[in-house]
């Protein structure tokens, strides 16, 4: 049973043969947990035919610790154990025919059960049965503890209770079942720690303890386990460290603590597990770098470090482990590059590099990884080109390289990967146009390409990815209309076109994309795009946002007419731009351009830096002199031109260029003197002044206030007077100063060796001000939200509101920095939360009441819905508790007062009710808890994420 990321779970309701709840549990065991648990149920062996519990004929010895017993026992349990599951157990009915009930040598052996809808708790009267060898609950909904009266069933070999809702602590007895194999109690809400006592049962081969809410360290009583193969217990909070002991169960195959609170260092004795084919230490906080003894460990399928705080680089050893299908390294701290090593592990499924601090180039190597399915190597620092190889990888349905330095085109043999579900290329340098073969890509649910240079026309053929739900292309250069093609995206939720130069009016089919016809709640269209013109489409511009994550930038809040301008007027055209080097600067040079309200220059001169804005957002003349430059490095210019109207011309393209001289030295000329510096200290402030220097073509100063910011430029680049006002500047603190001189030929004087220094004044506060009260606070709990109200005070300026509701998060600010209201309505709660609440006033002058005490509180119930989509709220509440709903990429509406059908991958029928979950790619992690509640589930996609699941057969 081996938690693996990103494996891909999905069901559909059309496979179910059960409840939900059952289904869910399907889920799982397709995934093969403890126990045997995929086996189905099946008559016992046909070993004694005629064996009845009412015709004692057949039965040799009719006694109470017989047959007859366990019969009756088994009977007398039925209603109890069964509920509603159809068990065909009777009197009538030899129990060698009895369902899950397995007989040897007279007695009942077996009682395999699982996943059978059984409910209640766990009849204490199975102890009766004295000859138990397995007891198979799994996959259940049973409740309560573990009964006492088990303890003698000495011997029993199998235990399975896993996936069920069992409660209590883990019983110290459990030790004593010394002929125990396997004990699998995973997936139920255990607390308490792990008992010693279980380091008494050397005959064990699995131990399945995952997923419940177990606290404390491993014992090391565990160490006498030799015979263990397997241990499950992942997704609990255990603390202390990973113990170096476990290098001496050599017969391990399976090891999974992930999702715990384990600190310290890998130890090195796990290099001695060769028998080892899972290694999964993931999300703890393992410290320290990867010990190369782990390259011994050559039967490994998985290796899973991720989300530790690792560093170092990859060690050479691990290039032996070329058996691996799972490796998992992101969100630790490793440096250096991707070993090139990598492209021999030719079994790779899935390689997840991403969130670490990696450099250099994506290795070509990697392309010969025709297994993988998931390459994620986003947030790194990774240059160079996107390799056209990766075409060859046509089992890839994640690849995600965002937020790195990626330069070049997005390669057009990228088209070929038509198993991609997500595309992620955003946050690059990457330039050239969106290429048209990504239309063949039509699985794809997610294509970001946001923030990069690209070019070009939005492609209409983009339309034919009728599956994409999130479609990012905002903050690049952008030219054209809005295709009308992307109106067919019936499936869409996010639509983000903002920050290009795009015109043109806004297609009318996009209208179906909107509620009630469509999943549209993100929209960014608008924005930074000023070529734009004409009515918005009715749908789009009446669409609402009204909870977190929801955007519309083109509502009536902003474009009250429902219009963004005359489409009449041509936008203007770029100037001929002029570039001329001179001594220490660039000369800029233009034409004015007809209806030009302004102008705006770029530059550019290395691709690090890419390029950055010039001149400030109000040019109206038609020369600028470049100033902040380098001699020897050559510049790049462009420039456009924006109307009153607001709309731009293209950049200027091809890119003038000028390379600054080095400043000649003249051989009669000597560098220039430092000149003599005051500071003053003013209310606010403080003033600084020095004399003119002969042959000074400006002055630059550096001022000081504290060791760890060190010296600060100060007043520009083109310091030319005699003063400066320094204003950015905190009572109480002093502040040192020095000054050198420039001369025009570049030269510069040494600096000011003795510092001026200035302190500046505390504010005088007049004795007529005295601070605020708090005002009084009423919180009313109403469906999905809570409403705050209080009286006004004299004198606010505004107020400050914060709440809680739990230790960990603390007091979290509300409301904004600007709330000069009486009331505020609280919408992002959860239901059955108890929330508590505090407020102060802020006067004219900054001053401050304290807080306000005692706190009002209020526990907001869930917005009414149809019939069952309460019980569906609280079901996907739990779900996004249970994994780390805030870090998912996409949780739009989720927890907010919304209709469900407005949480983002949620459908549901006319009731309310959900009908399909669909959340693939989004960076779920941890357990699945209980979806039992979605009685009219009609299907889940959860592929792609970073969920804890069963993975090997017990």
């Amino acid at each position: 049973m081996a938690p693996w990321h990103g494996i891909p779970i999905s069901y559909d309701s059309r496979k179910r043969r059960t409840s939900v709840s059952a289904a869910i549990l399907l889920l799982c065991a397709a995934l093969s947990l403890l126990g045997g648990s995929g086996q189905a149920i099946a008559a016992a062996p046909q070993q004694n035919e005629s064996l009845s519990c009412t015709g004692t004929a057949a039965i040799p010895d009719p006694e109470p610790v017989g047959l007859v017993a366990d019969c009756e026992t088994l009977l007398g349990l039925k209603d109890e154990l069964a509920g509603d599951a159809a068990l065909n157990w009777s009197s009538s009915l030899p129990i060698s025919d009895w369902e899950g009930v397995t007989v040897e040598n007279d007695r009942v052996t077996k009682l395999d059960l699982y996943r059978i809808g059984l409910t209640g708790s766990i009849p204490a009267e199975l102890a009766n049965l004295t000859n138990l060898k397995r007891l198979n609950l799994d996959s259940n909904e049973l409740t309560g503890s573990i009964p006492d009266e088990l303890a003698i069933l000495t011997n029993i070999e199998h235990i399975s209770l896993s996936f069920n809702q069992l409660t209590g602590s883990l019983p110290a007895w459990l030790g004593n079942l010394t002929n125990l194999k396997e004990l699998d109690l995973a997936f139920n809400q255990i607390t308490g720690t792990i008992p010693a006592e279980l380091g008494r049962l050397t005959n064990l081969t699995i131990l399945g303890l995952a997923a419940n809410e177990l606290t404390g360290s491993i014992p090391d009583e565990l160490a006498n386990l030799t015979k263990i193969e397997q241990i499950f217990i992942f997704s609990n909070q255990l603390t202390g460290s990973v113990p170096a002991w476990l290098g001496h169960l050599t017969n391990l195959k399976g090891l999974n603590i992930n999702i715990n609170q384990l600190s310290g260092n890998i130890p090195a004795e796990l290099g001695n597990l060769t028998n080892l084919e899972v290694l999964n230490l993931g999300a703890n906080r393992l410290t320290g770098t990867i010990p190369s003894e782990l390259g011994k460990l050559a039967n490994l399928t998985q290796l899973g470090l991720a989300d530790n705080q690792l560093t170092g680089q990859f060690p050479a050893e691990l290039s032996n482990l070329t058996n691996l299908k799972q490796l998992y390294l992101g969100g630790n701290s490793l440096t250096g590059n991707i070993p090139t090593w990598l492209g021999n592990f030719t079994k790779l499924e899935s390689l997840l590099l991403n969130g670490t601090q990696l450099t250099g180039h994506i290795p070509v190597e990697l392309t010969t990884l025709t297994n993988l399915e998931q390459l994620y190597l986003g947030r790194n620092q990774l240059t160079g080109t996107i390799p056209a190889g990766l075409s060859k990888l046509t089992n890839l349905r994640q690849l995600y390289l965002s937020s790195n330095q990626l330069t070049g085109a997005i390669p057009v043999e990228l088209g070929s990967l038509t198993n991609l579900r997500s595309l992620q290329l955003s946050s690059n340098q990457l330039t050239g146009t969106i290429p048209v073969e990504l239309s063949r890509l039509t699985n794809l649910d997610e294509l970001s390409l946001s923030s990069n240079h690209l070019t070009g026309t939005i492609p209409p053929e983009l339309g034919k990815l009728t599956n994409l739900q999130y479609l990012a292309l905002d903050n690049n250069d952008l030219t054209g209309t809005i295709p009308v093609e992307l109106g067919e995206l019936t499936n869409l939720a996010s639509l983000l076109l903002a920050d290009n130069d795009l015109t043109g009016s806004i297609p009318t089919e996009l209208d179906i994309l909107v509620p009630p016809t469509g999943k549209l709640y993100r929209v960014r269209i608008a924005t930074g795009n000023p070529g734009l013109c004409g009515p918005i489409p009715p749908a789009l511009h009446a669409f609402t946002p009204t909870s977190p994550g929801a955007v519309n930038d083109l509502g009536s809040d902003t474009y009250p007419t429902g219009n963004l301008g005359s489409c009449t007027s041509a936008p203007p055209a770029a100037p001929e731009l002029t570039a001329t080097a001179v001594a220490g600067a660039v000369e800029l040079s233009w034409q004015a351009v007809q209806d030009a309200a302004r102008y705006e220059l770029l530059t550019w001169w290395e691709s690090e830096t890419g390029w950055q804005p010039l001149g400030g957002d109000n040019l109206t003349g038609t020369s600028y002199t470049h100033t902040t430059v380098t001699p020897g490095t050559k510049y790049y210019y462009s420039i456009r031109t924006v109307n009153a109207a607001g709309q731009t011309s293209a950049w200027l393209k091809p890119y003038p260029t000028a390379t600054v001289p080095a400043a000649a030295t003249p051989d009669s000329t000597t560098p220039p003197a430092a000149p003599e510096l005051t500071a003053t200290a003013v209310a606010g402030a403080i003033e600084l002044s020095w004399q003119a220097v002969q042959d000074a073509a400006r002055y630059e100063l550096l001022t000081w206030w504290d060791a760890q910011t060190g010296w600060q430029p100060l007043g520009g680049d083109n310091l030319t007077g005699t003063s400066f006002t320094h204003t950015t500047v905190s009572a109480g603190i002093t502040y040192y100063y020095t000054i050198r001189t420039v001369s025009a030929a570049g030269q510069t004087s040494d600096w000011l060796q003795d510092p001026a220094s200035a302190t500046v004044p505390a504010a005088e506060t007049p004795d007529s001000a005295t601070p605020p009260a708090a005002p009084e606070l009423t919180a009313t709990a109403v469906e999905g939200a809570v409403e705050l109200s209080w009286e006004e005070v004299a004198g606010a300026a505004r107020y400050e509101l914060l709440t809680w509701w739990d230790a960990q998060t603390g007091w979290q600010p509300l409301g904004g920095d600007n709330l000069t209201g009486t009331s505020y309505t609280h919408t992002t709660v959860t239901p059955g939360t108890k929330y508590y609440y505090s407020i102060r006033t802020v006067n004219a002058a900054g001053q401050t009441s304290a807080w306000l005490q005692p706190y009002p509180t209020a526990t907001p119930s869930a917005p009414s819905a149809g019939p069952g989509a309460a019980g569906d709220r609280a079901a996907l509440v739990a779900l996004y508790n249970a994994t780390n709903g805030p870090n998912w990429t996409q949780n739009d509406n989720w927890l907010s007062a919304e209709p469900l059908a407005a949480w983002y991958g949620v459908t549901t029928d006319e009731n309310g009710s959900v009908t399909e979950l669909r959340l693939p790619n989004i960076g779920l992690s941890g357990s699945l808890p209980d979806l039992s509640t979605l009685t009219k589930l009609m299907r889940l996609d959860l592929s792609g994420n970073l969920l804890c699941l069963p993975e090997t057969q017990f």
